[in-house]
């Protein structure tokens, strides 16, 4: 009887409206329970990605811009004695390479070393001691007023400390395994840079088909231009900057010139960063040292040097390079931060430039489709 009631009088279609919506709930609330309990899980995928992906990028970098350099040794070794052999020859070029890279290291680290000592050694016991005397009480101050701070938010100094110095530790050792790996990774793609390629071609033919291979051809060589392009461009950009700051300094023996050579040219790899820090740290030398002729002689002199950068040197090094409004490159910048740190600022231009490209090209393939059809519908 109750059956056939409810047959009835109830309508079919709301019911299984009723009965959709009902699922649609418990998927929904399923769904959030998922998120919610798979955080930690998400979370530890993400860094074991992110710790997978940092090295590879730093190394796809290192092979982007010694590559050219390799070659230029491959070439020259050819048909020298026992590495007249292809495989032997690359060998020797990458070597030749990293000794050649590790000796400029050295060497730079010797002469900031060498600055650093000769500074060191004209600062007299009593120019420390009114340094030391002049900041005792400001020193004093903040301590008090951390501790304070600390108190009224139930920290405990001391956990937190311990806490930050194994932080601080995990840091450091989680950089230096990047580095070493972002090497190996380096010296792989030199060596073995053609085969990788070829494996992934075999590996994509597999998935997509031959038909779609031309296009993806297509995108990659888009991709390689747009990188290796800008990558290779920006450093010898960056050396360049870095060069002159460093001639300029030295010659208005502005303190520390090595340095702050230095620092500017490696704060010229991102866009819109190589002129504060080489500012920055120009006036901050100079108020330490209390020369304020050298702070505007080399206030001057840098802005001379980022003039010329910006409108004569990088535009020539990266003319083939697509252009990007600034906007999308602070943009990329802010993106490529947050997902890989400086390696992700690195790559995050030409990778909205190639983005950018590939957008455009899309556009225009859809508006003289539509074009087409216009003009067939006439």
């Amino acid at each position: 009887m109750a059956m056939s009631w409810l047959k009835k009088h109830l309508d079919e279609r709301y019911l299984k409206i009723c009965a959709y919506a009902g699922v649609t709930v418990l998927l929904v609330v399923a769904a959030i329970l998922l998120l919610y309990h798979s955080g930690a899980v998400l979370g530890g995928a993400w860094s074991l990605g992110k710790a997978i992906l940092q090295p590879i990028i730093w190394g796809a970098l290192i092979c982007y811009i010694l590559l050219p350099i390799v070659r230029w040794f491959d070439a020259r070794l050819v048909g020298r004695g026992f590495i007249a052999d292809d495989t032997r020859r690359l060998y020797a070029s990458v070597a030749i390479t990293f000794a050649l890279l590790t000796a400029i290291i050295v060497g730079l680290v010797a002469l900031l070393l060498l600055v650093i000592t000769r500074s060191l050694e004209s600062v007299t016991i009593e120019t420390l001691r009114s340094i030391l005397d002049s900041m005792e009480g400001d020193v004093m101050e903040l301590l008090e007023n951390i501790r304070m701070m600390a108190e009224e938010l139930g920290i405990s100094l001391g956990g937190d400390t311990a806490g930050a110095i194994t932080g601080a530790v995990s840091k450091v050792t989680g950089g230096a395994t990047t580095v070493v790996f972002s090497i190996i990774f380096g010296i792989y793609f030199l060596l073995d840079g053609e085969g990788v390629v070829r494996y992934f071609k075999r590996l994509f033919n597999a998935i997509l088909g031959g038909r779609a291979m031309p296009d993806l051809s297509f995108v990659v060589e888009d991709a390689n231009d747009a990188f290796s392009g800008y990558i290779r461009g920006q450093f010898v950009d960056a050396l360049v900057v870095g060069m002159l700051t460093t001639l300029v300094f030295a010659i208005i023996d502005v303190p520390y010139w090595p340095i702050i050579g230095m620092l500017t040219g490696m704060g010229n790899l991102i866009p819109y960063v190589g002129g504060p820090v080489g500012f920055g740290a120009t006036i901050i030398v100079c108020l330490v040292e209390g020369d304020f002729g050298k702070l505007a002689a080399g206030v001057i002199a840098l802005a001379v040097v980022m003039f010329v950068d910006g409108n004569v040197i990088n535009p020539r090094l990266l003319s083939e390079a697509v252009e990007v409004h600034p906007l999308l490159v602070v943009a990329a910048l802010i993106a490529g931060s947050a997902i890989g740190g400086i390696a992700g600022m690195l790559v995050a231009v030409p990778t909205a430039a190639f983005i950018k490209a590939e957008l455009d090209r899309w556009i225009a393939l859809r508006e003289a489709a539509m074009g087409d059809g216009s003009k067939a519908e006439e």
